[in-house]
């Protein structure tokens, strides 16, 4: 998938659920991070997901 295509994913899933802040993919990206994190990934688990 293209960063432009999550991008306008994103967006449409916003839109759909009335979210009236902007998304971004980072910001998904960041709260899925600081889930693993409280929910007791270790740490090297969260950066094997670099997006490489």
């Amino acid at each position: 998938m293209s960063i432009s295509q999550a991008w306008t994913i994103i967006k449409l899933v916003a839109k759909r659920t009335d979210i009236k802040n902007s998304i971004h993919p980072h910001q998904l990206r960041h709260s899925y991070a600081t889930n693993l994190l409280n929910n007791g990934a270790p740490i090297k688990v969260n950066q094997n997901f670099n997006g490489s």
